[in-house]
């Protein structure tokens, strides 16, 4: 065997393994997600372990994000850029950036700090983009005009969010009860409600795992 097919055997191995992991993460979400109780924040303070609660967004003062795309007044977003290449899209650029809100669910406030890493937002096609007004969080390459796709998700005071993650009792905070943090498992927030979630999670598991196996099958067929 020559040593391009070692190498080519061994890109494809790295790719199904990586798709394989992915997808067997989305699946390990699922399942979490599915197992999980949904409660009130006012349960929430005296359950132990990770609990799912709903709640209304409402700002920290007067502290607000500008979401880069849409221009959405929030206090989180995420963002995905894509660029025609030949018949196909490639990502282009993405990013996310988040505030400490308060959630409040009419039976306690709680204080949430999440990273980027802690959202999984539905992400929508944004149209009519004018890219001079474009936030300077985008990558800005040069590009031709109807060759990129624009996708972003945020989070709006006043619209309703779930959290995944566990709480602990706070005074350090003004106007919140309990604070939301990892509960054993990532920090979760999302604008999808549980069973939204859990299809979110099943069905990109099922579609990852499958190609992610394909792909290590067919490495391992070429070396041996």
């Amino acid at each position: 065997m020559s040593l391009t097919s070692i190498a080519g055997a061994a890109i494809i191995l790295l790719l199904g393994s990586a798709v394989s992991i992915l997808g067997l993460s989305s699946l390990r979400q699922w399942n979490q997600t599915r197992l999980i109780d949904f409660v009130s924040l006012r349960d929430a303070a005296v359950t132990d372990g990770s609990v799912m609660i709903g709640g209304t967004v409402r700002p920290i003062g007067e502290s607000r994000l500008t979401s880069p795309v849409a221009g959405e007044t929030c206090v989180a977003y995420e963002f995905r850029i894509e660029r025609r290449s030949g018949n196909s899209w490639s990502p282009l650029d993405s990013g996310s950036e988040c505030l400490p809100f308060l959630i409040d669910d009419g039976t306690a406030v709680g204080y949430v700090d999440p990273s980027g890493e802690d959202l999984f937002l539905s992400m929508e096609r944004v149209s009519d983009v004018d890219e001079d007004q474009i936030g300077e969080e985008v990558e800005t390459k040069p590009s031709l005009a109807g060759r990129r796709r624009y996708y972003e998700g945020a989070v709006s005071p006043g619209e309703k969010v779930y959290v995944q993650g566990s709480s602990e009792p706070t005074q350090d905070h003004n106007d919140a009860d309990m604070r939301l943090l990892s509960g054993g498992s990532d920090l979760r927030i999302s604008d999808e409600n549980r069973r939204s979630l859990m299809r979110s999670h099943l069905r990109k598991g099922l579609l990852l795992l499958p190609v992610g196996i394909l792909f290590v099958s067919l490495g391992l067929w070429i070396l041996l």
